[in-house]
């Protein structure tokens, strides 16, 4: 008991020294945008107001960023997703095992976010300071900016505003949804990057060809309507870039090897399948191969569903799409482990079952097929976990030293 209480002050503290440190960045780099920013506005300018609004909005995106965070931390603070497996050997220990390790990962992640939010923000942040710094230090005729620094600087605030603003956007979304993680942090700093290399390049591409409504705009608007056109397309008009550079460069692009489409599993629908993209998970047998607690913990879909994408997915693993949909059509059998289940309960008896979804199956295939649904611990695993039940518990962090000797040494795995 004292040393478990002994490891989670520890947690506690690493927690506390973490924010601290995270906190102090996020006020010097703010702080220095701020500084930067109204210095020179009001040195060359002299008004107090358009300097202190120019420096609040240089500063405003790590703050978010930051603040973003915290409301992550603090909504999970304490919050321990627990789970309780049938009493039974075998199998049920080593979903406990695989649960209790993922849970732990999950939150050492959760615990490392900041530094991707902190990333985003800043990015967003001196990039916005420099721009603007860069467009007051350009002294033209009466001290004033030159025409196409203020057309560059429009353009770029507010493609980089507008992608900060749309990925925010998204993160209060899923934050609401209770899936949240660091790859949101991570897929806004790639938009702001992005927008910002769309942003470069079109304006000094489309600068060159005087084109009338440009070259006869006396005001930065139409840069401005172009900026904000590029935080919402940026991404888009940057995704299919490698593709079309690659054979002018000489260049072959590494092909993903394509699995069954996730479409082969009933029930899923495209915005979840658009949501296990972003994880990684392309393919049925992505789905089958990526340990179950995983998905639990990286998304925010239910136990319920997870187990029963994977029961599918495992099923096509061993059948085939084509006899999976047959075998469910004809025989109302949608997943493995009621397969399995039936052949463990009806021994040969569901071999002929399985040869007319399998046509031209050879006795010695079906044998083969039926022994490896048998002994296949992944659908045990995927059993185990349907017939659980979670419950949520208020703890003090997980402190990684703390974990079991399984789950710290080797990273349980699904052994098909």
């Amino acid at each position: 008991m004292g040393k478990g209480a002994d490891a989670a002050g520890k947690a506690t503290n690493q927690e506390a020294r973490r924010d601290i440190v995270s906190a102090v960045f996020v006020a010097a780099v703010a702080g220095s945008a701020v500084v930067c920013v109204w210095v020179v506005f009001f040195l060359k300018l002299r008004d107090v107001a358009t300097a202190l609004t120019a420096a609040v909005v240089s500063a405003l995106p790590i703050i978010l960023a930051w603040l973003t965070y915290r409301i992550i931390t603090l909504k999970n603070a304490g919050k321990s997703i627990e789970i309780e497996v049938p009493a039974e050997p075998g199998p049920a220990e080593r979903a406990r095992a695989l649960w209790n390790f993922e849970r732990c990962h999950a939150s050492r992640c959760t615990q490392s976010t900041s530094a991707y939010a902190i990333l985003w923000g800043a990015s967003t942040t001196l990039t916005i300071a420099g721009v603007l710094t860069f467009h007051c230090m350009d002294g033209g005729p009466q001290n004033q900016p030159s025409e196409i620094c203020a057309k560059l600087t429009g353009m770029v605030i507010a493609s980089m505003g507008g992608a900060f603003l749309l990925s925010l956007a998204q993160v209060l979304v899923r934050i609401a949804g209770d899936d949240a993680s660091r790859r949101m942090f991570a897929v806004g700093f790639r938009t702001s990057v992005s927008a910002l290399v769309t942003t470069v390049l079109l304006f000094f591409a489309i600068k060159p060809l005087n084109l009338p409504f440009l070259a006869e705009a006396s005001t930065p608007g139409p840069f401005i309507a172009a900026g904000l056109m590029i935080a919402v397309l940026g991404p888009d008009l940057l995704s299919d870039l490698p593709r079309r550079i690659a054979p002018l460069l000489g260049l072959k692009l590494r092909t993903e090897e394509q699995g069954t489409p996730l479409t082969a599993i009933d029930g899923l629908t495209s915005d979840e399948i658009e949501r296990l993209d972003e994880e990684g998970i392309a393919s049925v047998e992505a789905i089958a191969h990526n340990p179950l607690p995983r998905m639990y913990f990286n998304t925010g879909f239910s136990l319920e569903r997870i187990c029963e994408w994977h029961d599918q997915a495992l099923l096509v693993s061993h059948l085939g799409a084509d006899a999976g949909k047959r075998l469910r059509a004809q025989f109302g059998i949608r997943g493995a482990c009621e397969l399995r289940r039936q052949l463990m309960e009806s021994g040969d008896s569901v071999a002929p079952l399985l040869g007319q979804v399998l046509d031209g199956a050879t006795p010695e295939k079906l044998k083969a097929v039926c022994e490896s649904l048998e002994h296949d611990e992944a659908v045990a695993l995927v059993d185990v976990f349907r017939r659980s039940n979670l419950h949520s518990e208020r703890r003090g962090p997980v402190e990684p030293e703390s974990a079991p000797e399984e789950e710290r040494d080797e990273r349980p795995r699904l052994v098909k």
